[in-house]
């Protein structure tokens, strides 16, 4: 896969503006900012069989930090393969850890 000259993705200034609750209806968005890419890794959404394989996932655990539940800038985008792995390795700071384990 040839490297990308931009950035792995751009997370937008101003949270969108959106009706309703939870998580979901941010994932259009959430989608473009990481230009249908894993947050941690260059997988794309068509080289995982497509967008049904990826999902929102919020990046300090919900868990942990019940204050970011409904923050924007926590939620990331990843494949479904990632979910056990990302949950159990969180330690704080995860990027280097799943960047290695990734995909």
């Amino acid at each position: 896969m040839k490297p990308r000259s931009s950035p792995h993705f751009v997370r937008r200034r101003e949270v969108p503006k959106i009706a309703g609750r939870g998580h979901l209806p941010y994932r259009h968005f959430v989608r473009e900012d990481f230009r249908a890419t894993c947050a941690y890794c260059p997988l794309e959404e068509i080289w995982a069989a497509g967008v049904e394989n990826f999902e929102v996932d919020h990046f300090r655990p919900q868990a942990l930090f019940p204050e970011l539940r409904a923050s924007y800038y926590n939620l990331y985008l990843r494949p479904l393969e990632m979910r056990a792995m990302a949950n159990a390795i969180y330690a704080g700071w995860r990027i280097p850890l799943i960047a290695t384990l990734c995909c």
